[in-house]
C-alpha cells in the first residue's frame, strides 16, 4: 500500500509498478503526477464511473480503467430519494421539523403522475435518469435557464453536480425552493485512499 498524495513510491518499487488502483479523492493531479513517474505503468484503475478528469494526466500508452457499474445502486438510491424529496415537499417538511412547527401541505405531486426524460443510458443511466460527462454533454443544462425554470415553479431539480461546482456561497441555486443540492456524493463509497499496485 502506498499513498502517492503523501510520498514518492517506495524505494526500489517505482520501476516495478505496472498496475495502480486509485481510490476516490486521493489527491488528484498530484497523485496522477506521481503515477506518471512509474515507467512500467500499464493500467491506471480509477474509482469513479467518469474518467474524463483523469485522461489529461495519464501517460501515453497507459490504459485507464473506470469503475463502470460500481456506483449504480447507490446513485439510483439517492436519485430516487431526491426525486421523492423534491416532489413530495419533504424539504419543506424537514425545515418545519427543525423549526418545530406544524405546517401541513397537500399540494405535492406524485412521481407516479410525473414524466421523466432519460438522457444517456450507460450502467448508471440504466438504473436512473443520467448521462455521462463528455465533451458532447458538457453544458447540457444551462444553470441560468435551469434557475429561471425553478423560480417559475414549473420544475423541481435534485442536483448532485452543479455548474459552477462546487457551488459558491450566495449562489441563487442554494435558496430556490424547487431545488435540492447534494455535494457530488451520489455514487460515493467509503474506501481507503491508498493506491494498490501490482508488479
Amino acid at each position: 500500500m502506498w499513498n502517492p498524495a503523501e510520498s514518492e513510491p517506495p524505494a526500489g518499487e517505482q520501476d516495478r509498478i505496472t498496475i495502480a488502483c486509485l481510490a476516490h479523492y486521493a489527491g488528484g493531479k498530484t497523485v496522477f503526477g506521481c503515477l506518471a513517474a512509474c515507467p512500467q505503468l500499464e493500467v491506471f484503475q480509477i474509482a469513479s464511473a467518469g474518467f474524463e478528469h483523469a485522461l489529461p494526466s495519464v501517460p501515453e500508452g497507459v490504459a485507464v480503467a473506470n469503475a463502470r457499474g460500481v456506483h449504480d445502486s447507490r446513485a439510483a438510491e439517492i436519485t430516487l430519494a431526491r426525486a421523492l424529496a423534491s416532489g413530495r415537499q419533504l424539504v419543506d417538511f424537514f425545515d418545519a421539523l427543525r423549526r418545530q412547527t406544524w405546517e401541513p401541505s397537500f399540494g405535492a405531486r406524485s412521481l407516479a403522475d410525473s414524466r421523466a426524460l432519460v438522457v444517456g443510458y450507460g450502467s448508471i443511466g440504466e438504473a436512473i435518469v443520467v448521462t455521462p460527462h463528455t465533451d458532447e454533454t458538457d453544458k447540457l443544462v444551462d444553470t441560468e435557464v435551469l434557475l429561471a425554470e425553478l423560480e417559475s415553479t414549473r420544475l423541481f431539480a435534485a442536483l448532485d453536480v452543479t455548474d459552477p461546482g462546487p457551488l459558491p456561497t450566495g449562489h441563487p441555486l442554494w435558496s430556490v425552493p424547487q431545488c435540492i443540492i447534494v455535494p457530488h456524493v451520489a455514487g460515493g463509497e467509503p474506501v481507503r485512499a491508498e493506491v494498490l499496485w501490482r508488479w
